[in-house]
């Protein structure tokens, strides 16, 4: 259960990165909603 939340957390902070127009705008990166994307900080 906790692989499935990590790796949704991943997808939100690559979904984030990629998201050009929301990067602009400066949006919220969710690096810190999972141990798994701490480690990209």
């Amino acid at each position: 259960v906790h692989i499935n939340r990590g790796l949704l957390a991943l997808g939100n902070v690559i979904s984030a990165l990629g998201d050009e127009k929301k990067r602009k705008e400066g949006a919220h990166v969710p690096y810190r909603d999972s141990k798994l994307t701490r480690l990209l900080q």
